[in-house]
C-alpha cells in the first residue's frame, strides 16, 4: 500500500522523471543488495528478537513518513529515503519470518502453514496496491491521501508486532533457534555458505 502511495505521492512532490522512476528502485534495491546478509542474520541471530526488531523498524519509518506527509514536510528526498528503509526492513525481515516458520506450527502441519504464508503474501500484493491506490483517491488531495495511506499501514504493523511478540515468545522464550549455524563449528561464513547453495 505505502509504494503505491508514495509514488503516487512522488508525482506530486515532482515532475522528474528520474526521481519517479527512484521510487521503484528504492522499493526494490533493498531486497536485491541484502538478501544475502539477510539470510545469513536469520541464521545467526535470534529470529524472535530479529522479528521484532525489524517490524519496529518499518513501524517507525512509516510513522515518520506518515507524520511528515500529514505535515506537509515531506520532500521527494525523504520520501526516496524513508521509502528505501522501509524496504530495508522487510527485506531483512522476511527470510527471519520464513526460517522461523517450523519452529511455531507441528511438523505435520509445515506444508499448510508455507502454503498459507505464500498465499497471504501473494493476495497482500495483489490487494495491496489496490486498497492503497482507492485509499489515496478518496481524497481530494493527493498527499492527504498519501499520509492517511501511511497512518494505516503504521496502525496495521502495531498489532502484527504485538502478534509476533507474544507467537514467537511462547515457543521461544530462553532457547536457542533450533538449527541455527553455531560460528564455532562453521567453516564458513554464512553469506558463503548462501552462494554455494545457489
Amino acid at each position: 500500500m505505502q509504494d503505491t502511495a508514495g509514488t503516487w505521492l512522488m508525482t506530486t512532490l515532482t515532475a522528474s522523471p528520474l526521481l519517479i522512476a527512484l521510487m521503484q528502485t528504492a522499493a526494490s534495491l533493498p531486497v536485491l543488495a541484502l538478501g544475502l546478509l539477510a539470510g545469513a542474520t536469520a541464521d545467526l541471530f535470534d529470529r524472535r528478537r530479529l522479528l521484532i526488531f525489524w517490524q519496529a523498524w518499518m513501524l517507525g519509518s512509516v510513522g515518520i513518513l506518515a507524520v511528515l506527509t500529514f505535515l506537509g514536510h515531506i520532500s521527494p528526498w525523504s520520501l526516496l529515503a524513508f521509502t528505501f528503509l522501509l524496504n530495508v526492513g522487510s527485506a531483512m525481515n522476511n527470510p527471519a519470518w520464513q526460517a522461523i516458520l517450523p519452529e511455531l506450527v507441528p511438523r505435520e502441519l509445515i506444508p499448510d502453514s508455507v502454503s498459507l504464508n505464500s498465499a497471504s503474501n501473494n493476495l497482500a500484493r495483489a490487494v495491496g496496491p489496490a486498497v492503497g491506490g482507492l485509499m489515496v483517491a478518496a481524497f481530494r488531495r493527493v498527499d492527504t491521501g498519501s499520509a492517511w495511506v501511511f497512518h494505516g499501514s503504521f496502525e496495521i504493523e502495531q498489532p502484527v508486532i504485538e502478534a509476533e511478540r507474544r507467537l514467537v515468545a511462547g515457543r521461544m522464550a530462553g532457547e536457542r533457534s533450533a538449527g541455527r549455524i553455531e560460528r564455532q563449528d562453521a567453516g564458513a561464513l554464512p553469506e558463503r555458505e548462501g552462494l554455494r547453495a545457489a
